[in-house]
């Protein structure tokens, strides 16, 4: 089961930057701005891209914030599903 979970997890968040990327920003995507940026030293990017990267990072920052709350309040299911199988 914490397999399982660990994968969807994994989708989830991966679905999420996909469509972070996608959408339009300064004329193009997000992506575009993302494109290689990290091969190029920081000093040389541009603003836009400053922002872009910025973008991303705050997302990825939120959706873990996010995870973490969620699995705060799912924490004890697992126990009140043993309970439930064991009849106690």
């Amino acid at each position: 089961m914490q397999h399982t979970l660990r994968e969807h997890l994994i989708d989830v968040r991966g679905e999420l930057s996909e469509a972070l990327a996608l959408r339009p920003y300064a004329g193009a995507t997000i992506a575009a701005y993302l494109d290689g940026a990290g091969l190029r030293p920081r000093h040389t990017w541009d603003q836009t891209t400053r922002q872009a990267v910025q973008i991303v990072t705050d997302q990825a920052a939120l959706v873990d914030l996010w995870l973490r709350y969620r699995m705060a309040t799912l924490a004890p299911w697992p126990m009140r599903v043993r309970r439930a199988v064991l009849g106690v």
